[in-house]
């Protein structure tokens, strides 16, 4: 009678033991695949922010240049009348 108590006894730890691994490798595949998809919907938008950061510089240097031919255009053309002036064309 004792005997078969702790067998049952010792059936009911086994069962347990694997109740709380099977419980404890869930929460673990559970941590895991929600760490990989937070980590995947992080790099999609790193890469949404490096396009942006990458078009708003775009737009910058598009700017910056334009604002340099105006100038040297500016230039040209003040060369041009001064250079007039100097030969009496427009006098």
């Amino acid at each position: 009678m004792r005997l078969l108590r702790l067998q049952r006894a010792f059936r009911l730890q086994v069962a347990a033991a694997v109740l709380i691994s099977l419980l404890l490798t869930a929460y673990v595949s559970f941590l895991l695949i929600s760490n990989y998809n937070s980590n995947k919907a992080l790099q999609k938008n790193l890469i949404i922010q490096f396009q942006q950061e990458c078009e708003r510089r775009m737009i910058v240097i598009q700017n910056f240049f334009s604002d340099r031919k105006e100038d040297v255009l500016n230039l040209a053309l003040s060369r041009e009348v001064m250079y007039s002036l100097r030969t009496g064309i427009w006098a």
